[in-house]
């Protein structure tokens, strides 16, 4: 209960000195200081004792993606042959499966690319709809470009249609599909 008086005193004296708005700007000036400072607080426990980097709402986002930041940083220090045997080794390794998609994606290596899409649109799990729709048409237009492949370029496509063909996604991927095979028509 002192430790209340003396906060009340405190807000007081400040109420005389620099009125009652000025109190509430310094009480509140006060909180806010003290939210950043047990915000960086906590973070340097987590960081200290739990050895994860960073800070929380990053490293979550990162492990929810399929791995702690430290990790991501270790794998994206690898060349990609021995990103390749770390997934050769362990398949279903998505962090490891996407640092080497991207790349293979920055070198212009277009069929390994398109192998690693394959790759992670299988393994990946907790791929969120929109991402799992951006990976097959990007592989679509791998197919359909670089590599000159149209009919897997469509078997891309189709894929994404028959598992979410009621979905936005799967209405707006059934449209370009059928435009590639009017425009395959058109031309032949």
């Amino acid at each position: 209960m002192l430790f209340l008086d003396m906060l009340i005193a405190i807000f007081i004296q400040l109420t005389m000195i620099f009125g009652t708005f000025g109190a509430t700007v310094i009480v509140l000036a006060a909180a806010g200081f003290g939210t950043l400072f047990t915000y960086w607080f906590v973070n340097w426990l987590v960081e200290s004792f739990f050895g994860m980097g960073g800070t929380l709402p990053v490293d979550y986002i990162e492990r929810r993606k399929g791995g702690g930041g430290k990790r991501v940083r270790q794998l994206e220090a690898m060349d990609i042959p021995r990103l390749q045997q770390v997934i050769d080794s362990h398949p279903e390794d998505v962090p490891a499966a996407r640092v080497l998609c991207e790349k293979l994606r920055t070198s212009g290596q277009n069929s390994q690319y398109a192998d690693a899409l394959r790759h992670i649109l299988k393994v990946d799990e907790e791929m969120d709809l929109q991402e799992r729709a951006t990976k097959h048409h990007q592989l679509a237009d791998l197919y359909l470009g670089p590599l000159g492949c149209p009919e897997l370029g469509c078997r891309a496509l189709e894929e994404f249609v028959e598992n979410y063909d009621e979905t936005n996604e799967g209405r707006m991927m059934r449209k370009r599909l059928e435009r590639i095979r009017e425009s395959k028509s058109g031309a032949g």
